[in-house]
Order: structure tokens, then C-alpha cells, then sequence
């Protein structure tokens, strides 16, 4: 199969090799879905995070979702209490956790991850999740 190229010079070019090289400025509307590893060389990567705050009954028993990488508690309207999530998880998959509301209690539990219940109890306390095929190891956690 030949290379592929994306410039904004040529446009499309095909030459000699394997694979897609895009060098421009590119907009992706859909979905990309990338498997096996994404290396970000000199450039800023865009990652997804969700915010849990307290006021709905699954920021108390919910699942942490797999598909973002940043997940932050912020306990302002209520107790958060959430487990790490168990499906289509990749083995090597790390999350980043962190807090910037804690008027209420939270926690991060589970029968999926090694140790003990964590609880954060200031405003920046943080943890590096990494799943490692099996269960969660909290690798950093300043709390």
C-alpha cells in the first residue's frame, strides 16, 4: 500500500512507503478512533473530561467513564462518590483525577482497584489512575 501525504501545497499525494502523513492543519467533525498508541510530537493534544458536582444520584454511585481521560470531582452540590470504570477499559490506560470543589465529601472506591477507598479533602488534590489489565493502581494522590 503507498504512503499516503496531506500538505496544503500538493493536497493529496500518494508516494514510496506506508501509512498516512498529514501535514496541515486538520479539522476531524466525527469520531477518530486511534488504536495502538497516539504520539503527540511538538503539538498540544485536546483530551475529553467530564465533571461530577453533587447533584444528580449517579455523581453518588456512579462509574467514572472510560473514554475520558480527565475527570474532575467537584463536590459543590452534593457528596461524590464514584468507582473507576470496569468496561472497555485498555490495559495501560491511565486517568487523571482532580479536585476543585470540596464543601462535600469525595470518594473514589471500588472493588476494581488496589488499596483502599480514596477520599479528597482540599481543593487540588489529585490522582493518576493507571488499569493494569485487571484492576486500578492510584499511582499518585496527594490528598
Amino acid at each position: 500500500m503507498p504512503k499516503v501525504k496531506i500538505t496544503n501545497t500538493k493536497g493529496l499525494v500518494q508516494e514510496a512507503g506506508s501509512g498516512l502523513d498529514v501535514r496541515s492543519l486538520s479539522t476531524f467533525t466525527g469520531n477518530a478512533t486511534f488504536k495502538g498508541r497516539m504520539i503527540a510530537s511538538g503539538a498540544s493534544v485536546l483530551q475529553t473530561s467530564e465533571t461530577f458536582d453533587g447533584t444528580d444520584a449517579n455523581d453518588m454511585t456512579g462509574s467514572i467513564s472510560a473514554s475520558t481521560v480527565v475527570t474532575i470531582f467537584s463536590a459543590s452540590g452534593g457528596a461524590v462518590g464514584l468507582t473507576l470504570p470496569t468496561a472497555n477499559v485498555a490495559t495501560g490506560q491511565v486517568k487523571y483525577i482532580f479536585v476543585d470543589n470540596v464543601d462535600n465529601t469525595c470518594v473514589l472506591s471500588g472493588t476494581n482497584q488496589h488499596g483502599v477507598a480514596t477520599e479528597f479533602n482540599a481543593v487540588g488534590d489529585s490522582a493518576i489512575c493507571r488499569f493494569d489489565g485487571n484492576m486500578w493502581s492510584i499511582m499518585i494522590n496527594n490528598t
